[in-house]
């Protein structure tokens, strides 16, 4: 594009990458000591799925409006109402408000990674995208490797606060680099925003979500399909469809945005879920917490530098199955291990193998979708695939905080599971018997289902299209 500085807005956007990365990282190791302090263990699900609804629900909104406005202003926005969510949720009083905050944050979240992976795609042709790909992938290494330790180290140095305004720093420079080095012209001049569309989307996925989390699940699941399906013969009709069904009807895409969906419930369910299992059930720090999901998200980006050059002389079809198998096998694993006592370096390990996998499928189906597709309509299938993974992992994070909840109220009060997490643990083991032989119960069927949908996600992508490119 004339006048845009490609190196310079390749660092603008990686720190925006780190923002998110860091975000991802390091408040799943929090959450843990967030819980103690705020307290209603219920909700813990909820923190995380609030934000990844919010997120979710206007990831094809923000595509479309890249699509129209350009991709400058809609980043920019996005990137500053992030920063806003992260100052509130670090200012919380209770995990009502957290919640709150954390809605706000994921509204802004909803255009940063899709936005720069559509820039990316702007700027760069395919043999060259895969290696910026490869130097993104390198940004989630480095926080994978930073963000679960540090937000360790952070909580028991100073408070669980600093994980959510540590962030702030990454967005203010990103705002000021972009600002300076990208420059580009919208590629519509009048703008057809399906709004009916965006509103059914929106509250369809809400009522699901409720039904998930166990809110008067027959009559909000009910009501929620019902605007879902409503949302296919809105969408059938209009002009700029939020979702675009026609680019959804091609095989590949399919394939792609299902199996996408597969592994926001595993990404999402590993990071919420195994550093509650380490400080709960085997005793670990937070920084240990931390510890043994950073494997995951260090792998991820090895394999995606991996697959980008592999992808050039083997298509994607391959590097989507391989990275399928990868996911299924450790994540079985780590259900057999779990089940039988584990240590925390054969957590480390698997955690590792599974971001090999997760990091392999991911990478190639964005860049098969964003390789098929018009610059006009790279915004939007962009988003349509993210938005897969972002709804994937709100769900899934839903479904499985609410059979947490169920299985551990079948054993133990909240209260004494959130004390657990506390400084007063000692005390509590004394007090309260079998209280982590509890905890351990009902963390097993959640680690189960994550292996299911692991299982699940190697058959959809067997389907996938072999000489297909998007």
């Amino acid at each position: 594009m004339p006048g845009t500085n490609r190196r310079v807005t390749v660092v603008g956007l990686v720190l925006v990458s780190f923002m998110a990365a860091l975000e991802a990282t390091v408040v799943g190791t929090a959450m843990p000591s967030v819980v103690a302090d705020l307290g209603d263990i219920a909700l813990y699900g909820w923190v995380g799925a609030s934000y990844l609804l919010a997120s979710t629900v206007t990831i094809p909104i923000y595509g479309k409006l890249a699509d129209i406005y350009g991709r400058k202003p809609v980043l920019l926005f996005g990137i500053a109402l992030f920063l806003l969510g992260s100052l509130a949720s670090g200012a919380a009083g209770s995990i009502h408000m957290l919640i709150v905050a954390r809605t706000i944050q994921g509204l802004g979240a909803g255009s940063t990674l899709p936005i720069s992976m559509t820039i990316v795609g702007d700027l760069f042709a395919l043999e060259e995208r895969a290696k910026v790909q490869g130097a993104f992938g390198s940004v989630w290494g480095a926080a994978g490797i930073a963000g679960p330790i540090l937000a360790g180290l952070i909580v028991d140095v100073a408070s669980w606060r600093w994980t959510f305004w540590i962030n702030v720093p990454f967005g203010l420079t990103s705002i000021l680099i972009l600002t300076r080095g990208y420059r580009e012209t919208p590629t519509h001049g009048r703008p057809s925003i399906d709004w009916a569309g965006a509103a059914l989307l929106a509250t369809g996925a809400l009522c699901v979500l409720l039904a998930a989390e166990g809110t008067r699940p027959w009559v909000t699941g009910v009501f929620g399909m019902t605007l879902l399906g409503a949302l296919s013969w809105v969408e059938r009709r209009v002009k700029e469809p939020v979702i675009p069904l026609a680019l959804l009807a091609r095989r590949s895409v399919f394939v792609s945005s299902l199996s996408s969906a597969a592994l926001g419930v595993i990404m999402m369910g590993t990071l919420m879920f195994v550093p509650l299992y380490v400080q709960g059930v085997l005793g670990g720090s937070p920084t240990e917490g931390g510890s043994a999901i950073a494997p995951m998200l260090v792998g991820w980006p090895i394999a995606a530098a991996v697959i980008t050059r592999v992808i050039v002389r083997v298509g994607f079809a391959k590097p989507v199955l391989i990275g399928a198998v990868l996911c299924a096998g450790p994540l079985s694993g780590l259900v057999y291990a779990l089940s039988h006592g584990s240590s925390l370096w054969t957590l480390r390990a698997l955690a590792f193998a599974t971001g090999l996998g997760m990091g392999s499928t991911n990478t190639a189906i964005l860049l098969a979708v964003q390789s098929g597709v018009e610059r006009a309509e790279r915004g939007v299938a962009t988003a349509s695939v993210m938005f897969a993974r972002s709804m994937g992992g709100a769900m899934g994070t839903g479904l499985m905080g609410a059979l947490f909840a169920q299985k551990l109220g079948e054993s133990l009060p909240s209260a004494s599971v959130t004390a657990l997490l506390g400084p007063e643990r000692d005390v509590i083991l004394k007090t309260v018997a079998g209280i982590q032989e509890a905890l351990s119960h009902a963390l097993l069927p959640v680690f189960v289902a994550i292996a299911g949908v692991s299982i699940v996600n190697l058959v959809v992508v067997g389907f996938y299209p072999r000489k297909s490119t998007a």
